[in-house]
């Protein structure tokens, strides 16, 4: 599975790569009525069970830099849209706590992007699948990656009783032709059980 999802963020990265354009982001808004959706705040989803207490919070670019500054001590961001390309990246902060007496784990490579109704899915970037990527048009990645990895969830994490994690989940970029995207987290318990939640985004119709 692991190297099917390696596979499909190098596609993706690729794709986005070959055919970013000019051009504002998409206006997805949170739709609070699909069935399943968990409490909002704001920007920010919010689910909990008796094993862990979670937040997912779509971010600005201005936040992201604002993460990764607080988090590394470094003023830079190579996940910002150049002048002369639309973005190519969505990016969510994932806040876990562990509310249980055991061990839970969260698989960020578990993670994933993808429009209801259509095939394929997208994970969340992690540095082997960018440097990949950049290595497949016969690039060097660009240091700045290295620099904010402390920034991402980049690899499993186990998560203590009463333990807390914060990082970001940065995706590839939305299809132009999705009218809706999910977004589905999860972790797994001591028990072998896994939970979880999706937020779901979806483009206004545009007023006739």
């Amino acid at each position: 599975m692991l190297r099917a999802l390696e596979s499909s963020v190098v596609a993706a990265l690729a794709i986005l790569l070959l055919t970013a354009s000019k051009g504002p982001p998409l206006p997805y808004l949170p739709e609070d009525t699909a069935p399943g959706a968990p409490p909002r705040e704001g920007e920010t989803w919010i689910y909990a069970t008796e094993a862990a207490a979670t937040r997912l919070t779509r971010m600005t670019d201005a936040e992201r830099l604002a993460f990764i500054e607080a988090t590394t001590g470094f003023h830079i961001d190579p996940f910002a849209a150049s002048p002369d390309h639309s973005k190519m990246y969505v990016t969510f902060r994932f806040d876990i706590e562990n509310r249980s007496k055991s061990v839970i784990i969260f698989q960020p490579q578990n993670c994933r992007i993808y429009a209801p109704g259509q095939n394929g899915w997208r994970g969340p970037y992690d540095l082997p699948a960018l440097e990949s990527a950049f290595h497949l048009f016969e690039h060097e990645m660009p240091p700045a990656f290295m620099t904010v990895q402390k920034a991402l969830f980049d690899g499993e994490v186990l998560l203590n009783p009463g333990e807390k994690r914060s990082g970001l989940l940065v995706f590839p970029a939305v299809e132009a032709h999705w009218n809706a995207f999910h977004v589905e987290v999860g972790w797994t318990t001591a028990d072998a059980r896994h939970e979880g939640f999706e937020a779901p985004y979806r483009r206004p119709k545009k007023k006739k």
